[in-house]
């Protein structure tokens, strides 16, 4: 620690002090007058410089303004003034800038922060969006991102895609793409407080596209005719897959992503992960026997594999990624125009007509307690088993010819 007095700072005073210090050691003198100016009196040399010190945003910090012998004393001590001034009121001149929070970067140190919170694949779908439609603006600093600009991409986002060969109206990728910076800025206000509170993203409730929930499902008396184009098609993957969907329920990742190692053929049983669950809480869902039957046919056909993918690809993945083709394909020969979720509405639809009760119904979704009566409801894996078996017999009786 060098040693440290106080007086009144003056040019004939700071010459006159020996240097180096006899005591071998650093010197520090303040000015008794101008609190944090001061000069370092070196004690292995010569040297004497002018210097500020002062705490600043819970750290110490001591800044050499230059050498007496070379910085005259009044300008030294009009720039300790200046730079007191800056330290009092929190400015750092020794800090690193700070970068700038582009959405890149506001976006990776969300998904870090929201790793243990939010699955994978809604991490992927915010990259996946933003990287589809915001691409241009990845490494801009948000705070230069307007309304304006906000307003306009949210028009071109709908109008590009009403325009590719997909179809549709766009409005859902559009608000997706805006909801997502939203929540991208309101993460990097969080974490930078200059940022403006106005976030650009947010827009009124009225300037959002009105998109109405979905309700399609298979209807009961062309579930047959469903069926059957199902095994119209070429790709055996493709076909038993859907047709699972259709007996069991499930959402679109924990289908096209099943393992064999997750058919618990004894029991009747498909065990989803906890890294597949909406909830993140892993879960054996007992199945109807005709879904066991599709699963052994597939099964079968593959050579019976003790583990790997179900629905083989040759995606990136590994494993049958996407439902869309194969339904287009379906809704084209039939006129059912649906979607793996739709798949699962069905599926739900048809246990309520199967009798299965609410409760029942809910397990089978696995869905989480709705109200607490619900959650005070304990179903057995026998009974649950029993649902699952009611509704696969009541689809089975929807298939038989007439």
């Amino acid at each position: 620690m060098p040693k440290r007095s106080k007086i009144k700072l003056t040019q004939r005073y700071v010459d006159s002090l020996a240097a180096p210090d006899p005591s071998g050691n650093q010197r520090l003198v303040f000015d008794s007058d101008l609190a944090g100016f001061g000069v370092v009196i070196s004690g292995i040399s010569g040297s004497k410089s002018w210097c500020v010190q002062r705490p600043v945003n819970g750290k110490t910090r001591r800044i050499t303004l230059g050498a007496v012998n070379v910085l005259p004393h009044e300008q030294a001590r009009k720039q300790a003034a200046d730079l007191l001034l800056q330290l009092a009121n929190g400015i750092d001149p020794k800090a690193k800038p700070k970068e700038e929070l582009t959405i890149r970067s506001a976006l990776a140190s969300y998904l870090e922060s929201r790793q243990d919170r939010i699955r994978g694949c809604t991490a992927a779908s915010y990259e996946w969006i933003i990287n589809r439609y915001l691409s241009d603006w990845l490494d801009r600093p948000l705070r230069d991102i307007t309304r304006a600009e906000c307003t306009q991409r949210h028009s071109e986002i709908a109008q590009k895609v009403a325009a590719g060969r997909q179809g549709g109206n766009g409005h859902a990728s559009a608000n997706g793409a805006l909801k997502a910076l939203r929540m991208v800025y309101e993460w990097a206000a969080h974490m930078d407080e200059t940022l403006s509170p106005r976030n650009p993203a947010r827009f009124p409730r009225g300037q959002y596209h009105q998109i109405a929930a979905r309700v399609t499902s298979v209807p009961p008396e062309h579930l047959r005719e469903f069926w059957e184009a199902l095994g119209l098609l070429s790709n055996e993957s493709h076909r038993w897959a859907i047709r699972l969907a259709l007996l069991t329920g499930l959402r679109r990742r924990p289908l096209v992503a099943l393992r064999w190692e997750q058919v618990q053929w004894d029991r009747g049983i498909i065990h989803i992960p906890a890294v597949m669950a909406k909830n993140k809480k892993a879960v054996d869902l007992p199945v109807s026997s005709q879904a066991m039957d599709v699963l052994r046919e597939a099964h079968d056909f593959f050579g019976k594999p003790a583990e790997g993918w179900c629905w083989i690809s040759n995606s990136r993945s590994g494993h049958f990624e996407e439902p869309k083709m194969p339904l287009a394909a379906v809704a084209k020969a039939t006129g059912i125009d649906v979607s793996t979720h739709d798949l699962r509405r069905t599926f739900l639809s048809l246990a309520h007509m199967a009798a299965v009760p609410p409760f029942g119904i809910a397990k089978l979704a696995t869905h989480m307690p709705a109200g607490i009566t619900q959650a005070y409801v304990q179903v057995g894996d026998a009974e649950l088993a029993g649902y699952a078996q009611q509704v696969g017999d009541h689809i089975a009786k929807l298939l038989k010819p007439a």
